[in-house]
């Protein structure tokens, strides 16, 4: 008998834009498969190919349609999660939006049944399908996102909780970034690269570890996650150019009273 690996306990839901086909894309990504993916009993992609009425220009659909579509996508992902599938994303691109499922072989039949409802329910035309993926090559190749566009998450992510604090994300303000070197020498030559914009707070030694050599610089800038994410990846480009890495950034809220 095969058993199903034990799988991380939570959910880990998060979403980045990107292009497919030289097309502006958006994924929704359940992040928690990306340590255990349970391969050995679902080794088979499922989706339901939802097509757009209203595309709008960027082709991901229109705000009236995802009011529909939305409420749908979360009945029909608990349908096939309780049949035994797992929903690992959702596709929104080129007129289409596309919900991904694992399960085991053989199970087409019941993805055309939660197809149908999906008709039923949305009055849009929707297509099964599937392939054969036991290694999970679609979630991991694909789906995951690259080194900049898991930046892009970082980043995102805090620019939300400044928002979440009130923040209007209008005003620039200080913003200090951490970065770490394996030597002094790494270390020195990225704080002598660094734009002449950069203020260097003060560098650190953080100890035993392969990258103990640690710098600090901050800068004036703007906090949208537009502005900020050009700021982030020029110095994750050249901190990898000196042999280091780039460990986050932070900075104060402000909120208007």
């Amino acid at each position: 008998m095969t058993h199903a690996p034990q799988l991380p306990p939570e959910d880990d839901w998060d979403s980045y834009p990107c292009r497919v086909d030289d097309a502006p894309a958006s994924i929704l990504l359940n992040l928690r498969f990306e340590s255990q993916a349970p391969a050995d009993c679902a080794a088979t992609l499922y989706w339901l190919q939802i097509q757009l009425r209203e595309k709008a220009d960027h082709g991901m659909g229109s705000a009236a349609e995802s009011e529909i579509l939305q409420p749908a996508e979360h009945q029909i992902t608990a349908r096939a999660e309780a049949n035994g599938f797992f929903y690992v994303g959702r596709l929104r691109c080129g007129g289409r939006w596309q919900l991904l499922f694992y399960g085991s072989e053989g199970r087409l039949s019941t993805i055309q049944i939660l197809a149908n409802e999906l008709e039923s329910s949305t009055g849009r035309s929707v297509e099964p399908g599937s392939m054969l993926d036991p290694s999970w090559n679609y979630y991991l190749n694909f789906l995951l996102p690259d080194t900049e566009r898991r930046q892009w998450m970082r980043d995102q992510r805090t620019v939300e909780l400044l928002k979440e604090c009130g923040d209007p994300l209008l005003s620039p303000r200080r913003v200090d970034h951490w970065l770490a070197f394996q030597t002094a020498l790494q270390r020195d030559a990225f704080v002598c690269a660094v734009s002449p914009g950069f203020t260097i707070e003060c560098t650190l030694d953080h100890g035993e570890g392969d990258f103990r050599f640690g710098a600090r610089v901050h800068r004036v800038d703007y906090v949208d996650v537009e502005s900020i994410h050009d700021v982030v990846m020029d110095l994750v480009q050249l901190a990898k150019q000196h042999g280091g890495h780039y460990d986050g950034w932070e900075t104060s809220p402000l909120v208007s009273t």
